[in-house]
């Protein structure tokens, strides 16, 4: 859809029923919107600073145009300057479509083609997206973080129906139910994301198969599952020498390290079979022996 608005111009749409939407939303999303566009300004031309301004609300659903004007003495609505600006809302709503079409998924893959990106995403569908736009998506967390976030905060509010980003001759329209997938942690189209790793403290683990070969790992049963853990704290290598009995039904407290990596073809963080390793053994709970009916004389 081509839009009719200036080039420096730029508009956001809150699809709802009424002419009228928070003020918390309205606000925290231009926010987003404002972080966005400074990015590339600090991307595209460091030198340069860029004015944003409020033009006009207007009916139906709730819409806000905003203007883009470059700050420097001698340049206001010089043909350089509008240029400028309409450059930075042109990638500004690659980065919106680009978003959508990803949908918080790595695509299957990117191919170069001559200004454009060739995007085929996580379902197959194709994409072409403009060079700055997708190297600005691709290289600034920041600017992915922002996108994320503005989704999050809309997924809030059960009155909007839709949200719409109109700019650069395009136009890049979100459906409610799109919302949760475009506020997922957006990954890199490159490279495969980094691991998310955590340090879960105080763990308690219902020991299902020791081990006493420091290469393999002991089973566990850890909140209501089966898994399988290196022991990286050699402390307890020394306890078993000592001649402490670890058996099946007792319970170590540890500081467990959690890895999920990112697996391409889900398209989703996953643990993996060596996504746990105990960190610190702490204490060892043995196994409670459980009383007799009768006692014995």
């Amino acid at each position: 859809m081509t839009t009719s608005s200036p080039d420096n111009t730029l508009r956001i749409v809150f699809e709802n029923e009424q002419s009228e939407v928070s003020a918390e939303l309205l606000i925290g999303s231009l926010m987003h919107t404002m972080e966005i566009i400074h990015a590339i300004s600090r991307e595209v031309g460091p030198e340069k600073k860029i004015d944003i301004k409020i033009k006009t609300f207007e009916q139906g659903s709730f819409q806000v145009n905003i203007e883009l004007v470059e700050r420097a003495f001698g340049w206001l609505f010089s043909s350089e300057s509008i240029a400028y600006a309409s450059g930075i809302v042109t990638i500004a709503s690659g980065i919106y479509a680009l978003a959508k079409h990803l949908k918080g998924r790595r695509p299957k893959s990117v191919t170069a083609e001559g200004s454009q990106k060739k995007i085929i995403n996580h379902f197959g569908d194709t994409y072409y997206v403009d060079n700055r736009s997708y190297h600005l998506f691709n290289s600034s967390e920041n600017i992915r973080k922002q996108v994320r976030e503005q989704f999050q905060e809309l997924e809030k509010y059960s009155d909007i129906t839709g949200f719409r980003f109109e700019g650069g001759g395009e136009t890049t329209r979100a459906d409610r139910d799109e919302f949760s997938a475009m506020g997922r942690p957006i990954p890199t189209c490159d490279e495969t994301p980094e691991p998310q790793i955590r340090v879960l403290e105080n763990v308690s683990l219902l020991i299902l198969r020791p081990s006493f070969d420091p290469n393999l790992p002991w089973d566990f049963l850890y909140d209501g599952r089966k898994i399988s853990a290196r022991v990286k704290d050699e402390e307890i290598l020394k306890i078993i020498n000592r001649g402490e009995s670890f058996s099946k039904g007792s319970r170590m407290l540890v500081d467990l390290e959690e890895t999920r990596s990112y697996d391409i073809t889900l398209g989703e963080y996953v643990i993996g079979r060596d996504g746990y390793h105990v960190l610190r053994f702490k204490e060892h709970l043995p196994a409670q022996r459980t009383a007799t009916l009768f006692n014995e004389e």
